[in-house]
Parts: structure tokens; C-alpha cells; sequence
């Protein structure tokens, strides 16, 4: 996460399994808000134990904890199976300790920390990464989805086209099928008309 740096900050080794999850979030889309948020929690509290032992200043650790835990609701926003109802619900009380929390919020964050310098360099450069985490997932999910809508468009128009053309042809054959009728009932009458004056 440190953007170039030789060596992780503490912040970096701690948010390991949070953003393993993070990444890995549609594999547990499935297991229901509750669940997907108790696991969630006890990951986020495995974070700031294990910044605290590596070192990392103690006001530095919630800040990136709501980070990581904005990333994840952001996430999971996006997924087919999570209820939204639910979800806003206990996100807000077990991510966010009933705060309100956005990405505006964060970055308010990054440039304090960004502005304080020394010690809160590496909260600086952490909540810099995790913001252009952020951006990366919304522009993959705006690509994703507003790609292939002429694709989509062109199979339409296709589809269209072919289903007049269909109509066109089956009207076509039922004007010539009554012609056919009345010209082989004209021809009909004629022969008879032709026996009975014979």
C-alpha cells in the first residue's frame, strides 16, 4: 500500500487481512449483511490491535480504520446480494461506531494528516492509497457499467430490423396466398363456365 516505498509502514502489515477481504468481498457476498459485517468488525479490531503492537501512534489508527471500513461499505454496496436496508443499518453501527462516515470524510482526514507531517506521514500516504483504491473500483464500475451499450443498441436495432422484415414477408404471403385463392377460384369458375355452355 506505501505507493513506491521500500518498506510497508505498520499501517500497511495490519491492513493486510482487511483488504484481503476487501478484495475477495464477492466471494462473501453471499453469507447475508450480518454475517459479512460481524466478520468485517472482528477484522477491523484485529487491524488496530496489530497497528497498536507494530508501533503505529495511537490517533493514527481510527482514522485508518473508518478508512479501510468506508472502502469496504463502498464495496459491498456494489454487490448483486447484499440488501441495502440492512446493510446501511448495521454498517453504520458496526463499521462506523455510529458515526457518519464518507469519502469526504477521509479525505478531510488524509489532509490533515498530510498537513501534520512526521509522525502522520504514514497515515498521509495510507489514506492516500486507500482513496485511490476507491477511485480505481468506481471507475471499473462505471466502465463496467456503461460498456457495451452499443453493443446492446446494435443487437436492438438488429433484432428490430429482422422482426419488421419477418412481419413484412408473413404480410406479403398473406396478400399473395388471397390472390392465389381468387385467381384459382377465377379459374374455377371460368372452366365451369365453360362446361355448361359447352
Amino acid at each position: 500500500m506505501a505507493g513506491g516505498r521500500a518498506q510497508p509502514s505498520g499501517l500497511d502489515r495490519a491492513a493486510g487481512p482487511v483488504l484481503q477481504m476487501i478484495d475477495d468481498l464477492d466471494l462473501h457476498g453471499g453469507r447475508g449483511a450480518a454475517r459479512l459485517l460481524d466478520q468485517a468488525q472482528a477484522l477491523l479490531d484485529r487491524f488496530e490491535a496489530d497497528a497498536l503492537r507494530a508501533g503505529v501512534a495511537r490517533p493514527a489508527i481510527k482514522p485508518a480504520r473508518y478508512a479501510m471500513a468506508v472502502v469496504l461499505d463502498h464495496r459491498a454496496r456494489t454487490l448483486p446480494r447484499i440488501e441495502l436496508g440492512s446493510w446501511s443499518v448495521l454498517a453504520r453501527r458496526q463499521l462506523f461506531d455510529g458515526r457518519d462516515m464518507s469519502l469526504a470524510r477521509i479525505r478531510e482526514f488524509q489532509r490533515k494528516a498530510a498537513a501534520q507531517g512526521g509522525d502522520y506521514d504514514d497515515l498521509a500516504r495510507f489514506l492516500e492509497a486507500l482513496l485511490g483504491r476507491v477511485e480505481i473500483a468506481r471507475d471499473a464500475h462505471r466502465r463496467q457499467a456503461a460498456g457495451g451499450w452499443g453493443w446492446k443498441v446494435a443487437g436492438f436495432a438488429l433484432a428490430l430490423v429482422l422482426g419488421l422484415a419477418g412481419y413484412g414477408v408473413f404480410l406479403e404471403y398473406r396478400y399473395h396466398q388471397r390472390i392465389n385463392a381468387d385467381f384459382q377460384a377465377e379459374i374455377l369458375l371460368g372452366y365451369a363456365m365453360h362446361l355448361l355452355h359447352e
